[in-house]
């Protein structure tokens, strides 16, 4: 199917970066209220996996958008929209993607890549928004943040009229 809306693609980004912000101010938020506000708190753990994990979904898709004038994969998984990428796609994203702390004390650093990030985090948006039906859950919000910037900002480094995998 023909991309009708050459534009897509940026607009695509431009609410991937805005969920990346919510994320953010969300995550700002929930950390002053702390232990007063224990609903905030919650809701906080679990929003800010979901949307950064929507965001680099979402970005991914405008990169493929991008790359095919077409629709993306109809896909959650982080790492099969990656890998539905040119190749030439997915070398500008490993080259952005640097080396991010896990965060937890005691965990090695995710080493440099996008691979690497998307292998790790490649289901947390269908994971998190049924956190209920799962007896513990992990997500590296610092690598998922990482990543979306991460290709956001390759995205934005494109010349106009340059298609992703050129």
């Amino acid at each position: 199917m023909k991309n009708e809306n050459p534009w897509l693609a940026d607009l695509m980004i431009r609410r991937a970066r805005s969920l990346g912000r919510v994320a953010e101010e969300i995550n700002e938020n929930g950390r002053k209220a702390g232990p007063r506000d224990g609903l905030l708190f919650e809701g906080t753990m679990l929003a800010e996996p979901v949307l950064l994990s929507l965001g680099a979904e979402i970005a991914l898709k405008a990169w493929q958008c991008r790359e095919r004038n077409g629709a993306p994969d109809q896909t959650h998984d982080l790492l099969m929209l990656f890998d539905g990428l040119g190749v030439e796609s997915q070398k500008r994203l490993e080259e952005k993607m640097p080396e991010v702390g896990s965060g937890v004390r005691g965990l090695p650093p995710v080493y440099p890549g996008m691979r690497n990030a998307l292998t790790r985090c490649r289901s947390v948006f269908v994971d998190w928004r049924y956190a209920h039906e799962h007896e513990s859950l992990y997500a590296e919000t610092g690598v998922l943040k990482t990543a979306l910037q991460a290709i956001v900002d390759a995205y934005d480094e494109m010349p106009q009229g340059m298609a992703a995998g050129e």
